[in-house]
């Protein structure tokens, strides 16, 4: 597996923070290093996850499911940018991060975790 795979030390540390318990292969020492266990699935303090894994979790523990959206101009040499969306199951979609604008889906990708990072710890107080 690529490290880029993994969600960053800080997403890490807030995903356990708000109860994130699905086994993974890798976590991050006290220096921050990235780094994989030996005999596969851990569950230590800050488990390092990969995308998938937390996205899932989303999906499984709170209903919360997201898209990025890839958005083509052709009038402006074939420019892109992406944005995400998020929907909790039987209500609206999330509006407020409609203006936001990210020029790789990586970039997208990571601001949509701190997002529904961010709406788990709102329904939690």
């Amino acid at each position: 597996m690529n490290k880029e795979e993994f969600v960053l030390y800080e997403e890490a540390l807030a995903l356990s923070e708000i109860g994130f318990d699905m086994p993974c292969s890798a976590y991050y020492h006290t220096n921050k290093e990235l780094r994989f266990h030996s005999d596969g699935w851990l569950n230590e303090k800050c488990v390092a996850s990969t995308y998938r894994q937390a996205f899932k979790w989303f999906r499984e523990k709170h209903n919360l499911y997201y898209r990025i959206q890839r958005t083509v101009f052709p009038l402006d040499n074939n420019s892109e940018e992406f944005n995400y969306f998020i929907k909790a199951n039987d209500e609206k979609e999330l509006q407020d991060n409609l203006l936001d604008e990210y020029s790789t889906y990586e970039e997208a990708e990571l601001a949509c975790l701190k997002k529904l990072i961010e709406v788990v710890k709102q329904k939690s107080k």
